[in-house]
């Protein structure tokens, strides 16, 4: 604060003796002993706002303990792991999901699931050429189902084309190009594996393009709005009143200059004048599935697919005739003397929880025994106990006296008379305390574990309680603190068990609309307003003192200038005396 103007402290010096009082000294004191009173109330104001953060930033802290306490038992797999007594691992690996039951069950691995194997003949090379070099397709049918068409184009017709061709198609095959290296001339074949199971058997049959090939009519209607269509993939772009005519000319160039037609030899589309097309496919792709269609941006236009000339298969081609080798068949597995069939290997579904990976047969049955490991889980229901009586203790010395032996303790004492701080505690026990949403049997709530607070809301663990009811009731333990349900979502009204109940309210005390938040935001907003009053008080006690100044100045010229005339009326006196004298 500015303490006088530069105008004020000149005049005062130039006047020098004035009055004989040190004006500065007094303007200073007078506008001190106003700012002072109102200076120290906002001062305190600031400092108890400032300490009520404080105090809310404890409680938060407090009530993330917690939180994390409650994590730590939220899931049945934090709480009761399943462990596997296997008593044939080398027949039979089994992994154990953390919903797994505990109990025993009979199992015997029977036999295995088995890939169909079927073998080519045979080749000089890798490269041998195949049908001539001309493009061929295979047929393949799966259980006996509808024929599904692998093409190899003419770039490819070699043994290694093959294989590519296969794996290319993701249906379910895996071919192998194997080279016996037995000094043979013909040491090459192709190995195609199908996958596990009796329903996954198939044939696969070579057609050397030399029968017909597959004609499709496709008829469009007219577009009644702008927009795309789509015929085999390929985007076509109609306006609204295009004519069926000029819908299926639009289809053909599309589709004429797209890899569809263009990469395939033999394939071409014929524009029959009347809203459709004609689309021909070489005997060597084989039997081709219907043309797709979609209108797309609802222009109105329709495409219907008919095959006026179907395609006729031609001849196997020598050397590509598949010979089975192995016979596809199920896994199976006696479970308690009842005989189960599996496609796979891999069994998820046969006993709740548990994952079995077959390795080979055996001869007898063995026993499988799940029990729940809890070993752990005291130390994690200690943590919660101790977070709680962390967390009440801290709200005591909160809302208690204030430490006065200790300047830098800003918390204690900060939330005295504070009714969130007493909001917040009634809402921990009441959380402790209740029900759980999912009880089970005897096990409803932390008092059955154990639990419990005495007469001065200090909470206590009896470890024998929890002991005996993880041993007796481990199923039931889980239930009521998890809902046995793991990676719980935390909207909504669902029943979480008591841990994921009370990690949602606890989600909603820690979020930023929570009463701590809100409160916190209102005393950052107060002291805002508090720093805003003293710079206003400051403006105005250097306006004060500014004003004192002047007119202690002006004071100050009277003064001088009557002094100044009663020396020259008392000289002037005395030198009429003087002259009278003489």
């Amino acid at each position: 604060m500015a303490t006088t103007s530069s105008t004020s402290n000149n005049i005062v010096n130039t006047l020098g003796a004035g009055s004989g009082i040190d004006i500065k000294a007094l303007a200073t004191n007078l506008v001190e002993a106003e700012k002072s009173p109102r200076k120290t109330e906002l001062d305190k104001k600031i400092a108890k706002s400032e300490a009520r953060i404080s105090g809310y930033g404890a409680l938060l802290a407090g009530l993330s303990v917690i939180k994390t306490a409650f994590q730590g038992i939220e899931n049945p797999s934090s709480i009761l792991k399943p462990t596997v007594d296997n008593g044939n691992p080398s027949s039979v690996s089994i992994t154990a999901a953390a919903t797994a039951p505990t109990g025993s069950n009979s199992l015997r691995v029977v036999q295995l699931a088995l890939p169909q194997r079927s073998v080519s003949g045979t080749f000089a090379s890798s490269e041998s050429p195949i049908n001539g070099g001309a493009p061929f397709s295979l047929q393949l049918s799966v259980n006996g189902g509808a024929a599904q068409t692998i093409r190899v184009p003419a770039a490819a017709a070699t043994p290694s084309g093959i294989v590519a061709a296969i794996n290319g198609t993701k249906l379910g095959l895996r071919a192998t190009l194997v080279n016996k290296a037995d000094g043979s001339a013909n040491p090459y074949s192709i190995l195609v594996t199908g996958d596990t199971g009796a329903s996954k058997s198939f044939t696969l049959s070579s057609d050397d393009g030399s029968g017909q090939g597959e004609q499709q009519k496709m008829t469009f209607k007219a577009a009644t709005a702008t927009g795309n269509i789509k015929v085999a993939g390929v985007n076509v772009a109609v306006s609204a009143g295009d004519s069926a005519a000029t819908v299926a000319a639009k289809v053909k160039t599309a589709l004429d200059a797209d890899p569809f037609i263009a990469s395939f030899s033999g394939r071409s589309t014929v524009n029959n004048g009347d809203g459709s097309l004609q689309l021909r496919f070489p005997a060597s792709d084989g039997n081709m599935t219907d043309v797709g269609f979609a209108d797309t941006d609802g222009t109105g236009v329709t495409g219907t697919v008919t095959t006026p000339v179907a395609f006729t298969a031609g001849n196997a081609i020598g050397g590509v005739a598949f010979t089975q080798s192995q016979a596809a068949q199920d896994a199976q597995i006696e479970l308690n003397g009842i005989v189960v069939r599996r496609s796979s290997n891999q069994v998820k579904d046969l006993i709740a929880g548990l994952t079995l990976d077959l390795k080979q047969p055996s001869d007898t049955a063995s026993t499988i025994q799940v029990t729940g490991d809890t070993s752990g889980v005291k130390e994690k229901i200690q943590a919660l106990v101790k977070s709680y009586n962390d967390t009440i203790s801290d709200i005591g010395v909160l809302t208690g006296p204030k430490n006065t032996k200790d300047t830098t303790d800003v918390y204690s004492g900060s939330l005295q008379g504070d009714t969130t701080a007493s909001t917040m505690k009634n809402m921990l026990r009441s959380m402790f305390t209740g029900n759980s949403s999912t009880a089970s049997g005897n096990v409803k709530a932390l008092r059955d574990l154990g639990i419990s607070l005495d007469q001065t809301g200090v909470m206590s663990l009896d470890e024998t309680k929890l002991n005996n009811a993880l041993a007796s009731n481990p199923d039931q333990v889980v239930s009521m603190l998890t809902a046995n349900k793991e990676n719980k979502t935390y909207t909504g009204d669902a029943m979480r068990g008591f841990a994921g109940d009370a990690i949602k309210k606890l989600n909603d005390m820690l979020s930023s609309k929570s009463m701590l938040n809100t409160q916190t935001t209102n005393q950052n907003t107060q002291i805002k307003k508090y720093k805003d009053d003293l710079t206003k008080l400051d403006d105005r006690m250097t306006r004060l003192l500014d004003r004192y100044m002047k007119q202690f100045t002006a004071m100050e010229t009277i003064v001088g200038q009557s002094n100044a005339m009663r020396t020259s009326l008392k000289n002037q006196f005395d030198n009429m005396s003087a002259a009278n004298k003489n």
